[in-house]
């Protein structure tokens, strides 16, 4: 009777240590996944800062951005990594935004005219799809709604028609939009000279003329649908007389 008594304590000593050898283990490997996935994570918020500090890999390599860089390289010693990141926005202003659903036959019937439409301006550019375009005519639009200071787009995504004042710049400011394109279906660039001067200075700058010399910088505006963003890059600055540059645009 002993002999039995002291064989199932043992047993009961190797069930409990094999018990905690198990919690050990599990508490261990527990441990070296949350130590993984906390180096994952830090790594990609490292690169995903690193990646919005630059101009992302898919605008620089592309076809479009390529063609525009390639023909300003003629007049200005400009390079794709000098852009750098100066702010992040909304897509959208909401004061400057219409929507409908697709539903609606009058929208839809609309839409698709206006697609065919703007197919035949100069100054207008479609996503691939062609679902979309932006239009950065530099004269008066939709009865007076655009001016050449701003950016048209319209475009159907998912089951909303969408038409927005997508993005303004400052008259004062000598602004131009000199391009637009789509990287694709979901992403676009617009380009724009201005002069480079802060918001809470304009009030005090030094007029200057569209036929002088001033100093200017280019923002590349990167809007992101599937992040919700518009990011903002901005070059060094340079001095030059934007009606003669503006013949090459």
């Amino acid at each position: 009777m002993a002999g039995w008594y002291t064989y199932n304590v043992q047993i009961l000593k190797n069930m409990e240590k094999m018990q905690k050898t198990k919690i050990q283990t599990v508490i261990l490997c527990s441990l070296i996944f949350a130590s993984v996935i906390g180096v994952v994570i830090s790594n990609y918020i490292q690169e995903f800062a690193i990646d919005n500090s630059k101009l992302p890999s898919k605008v620089e390599n592309s076809k479009e951005f390529q063609k525009w860089i390639i023909n300003h390289k003629k007049r200005l010693t400009l390079e794709a990594d000098e852009f750098k990141l100066k702010e992040k926005n909304e897509v959208f202003n909401s004061a400057n935004l219409k929507i409908r659903s697709v539903e609606d036959e009058i929208a839809s019937s609309e839409h698709l005219t206006k697609i065919e439409l703007f197919k035949n301006y100069r100054g207008v550019r479609f996503s691939p799809n062609e679902f979309e375009f932006l239009d950065f005519r530099h004269e008066l639009r939709e009865n007076g709604l655009y001016t050449e200071n701003d950016v048209y787009y319209h475009g159907l995504r998912e089951d909303k028609i969408i038409d927005a004042k997508i993005l303004s710049c400052r008259p004062e400011l000598n602004c131009f939009f000199d391009r637009g394109f789509f990287i694709d279906n979901h992403t676009f660039v617009i380009s724009e000279f201005s002069r480079n001067i802060e918001k809470k200075d304009i009030p005090n700058m030094i007029p200057c003329s569209t036929s002088e010399n001033c100093t200017y910088t280019i923002k590349l505006h990167v809007f992101d649908f599937i992040n919700s963003a518009r990011f903002v890059y901005e070059s060094k600055p340079f001095e030059l007389n934007l009606i003669e540059m503006s013949k090459y645009f």
